[in-house]
């Protein structure tokens, strides 16, 4: 038996506590997961009924907003009508009084005309009273003029009598539709103050003014029938509307609160894939760089023997076949080869012969070159092989000893514990210890 010995700490290590050790973290960490998995069903299942219940609450809120909506609009017509309405009057009254001042200044003018001319036939008159004495022939002429003019004079003044009735009459009028007007705008104001109030009110509820196409008193039907729905709704139910909103938005922060929780967990969830991913895709570069590494071992290897060979990895379906060539099947193919041969026929060659119609010693050297190939891409404190030659001639057991003696020189840090029935080919040295033992003892019974 030969005893490589190197000094390791790692030797020093119980391996059996080390992976019991591992194996409870590896308890712990699923624990954890599922505690974890349970806590984000359960804030799942809080933040689909807050959903639910959040829904609700916007859908019988956009029913009282729509209801005041409308109100207001009713509202908003009715003071248009009124708004249009008044000033259509006060303009047909102001109208009105115009004329009457047209007519007014008009009888006044046709007044001062008459005045003129009573003066002047007045004038005339004295002027016809002074020559009554010289012209007696034309008095009863001037006497029927006389009365006439007088006739004329008195119809005259009935007329500025019936005018000036008229005048007073109209000025009174005038006054009663100023104080009708000064009424009005003052009702005017009050109505602009109230929809005024009315507004800043209904802005608290909706910031946007919503028409509505009922009138005033069928609007104020509606309120009062909100209001006793919701007067209704607060004595099935046993809470205020302020505590029904207080309620809805402490539900509302506690789903906005369990949203951001969810999108941090998918957050984190994410970054853990992609790290997954990076760390699987690195595995796989480490991995495909170990398959080369390993196949250009294994054909130096089988190079020390004239072997000729490759390994076919199929990570897939996680199988290793060794293809193997001997240097018998070198030479006799170097002798048979057609130089006509393609590239894939003299990749077929390998085919031709198979790990399981190899010789026991062929196999045995196969399986060191595979070994050492494989040590090379592994790391582990401790390798040990056992009755590895049986099977080899001498000069495959001189070839894979030395093989195997210059791969554990080169790997400082680990101990190599070969045993073999067969004579060392190898000679003791400062790295390399040789234990024999002895035969065992056969009794006198037994012989």
């Amino acid at each position: 038996a030969i005893f490589l010995v190197r000094p390791s700490s790692r030797l020093g290590e119980d391996i059996s506590q080390a992976i019991a050790r591992e194996k409870q973290q590896l308890i712990e960490q699923n624990q954890k997961l599922k505690e974890a998995q349970k806590a984000l069903n359960g804030m799942t299942q809080e933040v689909e009924a807050l959903t639910g219940e959040h829904k609700r609450s916007g859908i019988a809120e956009r029913k009282c907003r729509e209801r005041i909506n409308r109100a207001n609009s009713e509202i908003q017509q009715a003071r248009e009508r009124l708004q249009s309405d008044e000033p259509a009057k006060i303009a047909a009254l102001e109208s009105e009084l115009d004329s009457f001042s047209e007519q007014l200044e008009s009888i006044q003018t046709q007044f001062r005309d008459h005045n003129a001319q009573q003066q002047a036939k007045e004038s005339e008159l004295r002027q016809i009273e002074s020559d009554i004495a010289l012209v007696d022939q034309k008095m009863a002429a001037i006497r029927d003029r006389a009365d006439k003019v007088r006739r004329a004079a008195d119809n005259k003044t009935s007329q500025c009598q019936t005018h000036s009735t008229n005048i007073d009459y109209w000025n009174t009028k005038r006054s009663t539709l100023e104080e009708k007007m000064s009424v009005l705008q003052a009702k005017k104001m009050d109505a602009e103050a109230r929809v005024s109030e009315v507004e800043s009110e209904a802005r608290v509820i909706c910031e946007e003014r919503v028409e509505v196409e009922h009138s005033p008193r069928k609007l104020d039907h509606l309120i009062s029938k909100c209001k006793a729905q919701l007067e209704e709704i607060e004595r099935s139910s046993n809470m205020s509307l302020a505590e029904v909103a207080e309620k809805a938005q402490k539900y509302i922060n506690v789903y906005v609160t369990a949203k951001e929780e969810l999108q941090s967990v998918i957050a984190l969830v994410s970054a853990l894939k992609t790290a997954h991913q990076q760390r699987l895709n690195k595995w796989t570069q480490f991995r495909d760089s170990m398959t080369v590494r390993t196949k250009l071992h294994f054909i130096k290897n089988l190079l020390q023997r004239g072997y000729t060979g490759k390994l076919e990895f199929d990570h897939t379906q996680c199988t290793l076949i060794p293809k193997v060539k001997t240097d018998q099947d070198v030479v006799s193919e170097s002798v048979g080869r057609n130089p006509t041969d393609t590239q894939a026929d003299k990749g077929s060659a390998y085919q031709r012969k198979d790990t399981r119609s190899l010789s026991g010693g062929e196999k045995s050297f196969t399986t060191i070159c595979l070994l050492l190939s494989l040590w090379e891409t592994m790391n582990c404190p401790v390798r040990a092989l056992d009755e590895f030659d049986v099977f080899m001639d001498a000069a495959n057991r001189k070839i894979a000893m030395s093989m195997m003696v210059a791969s554990a020189r080169t790997q400082r840090d680990t101990q190599f514990i070969l045993i073999t029935p067969q004579d060392m080919s190898v000679k003791p040295d400062a790295d390399i210890t040789i234990l024999r033992l002895q035969p065992p003892r056969r009794s006198a019974a037994a012989a």
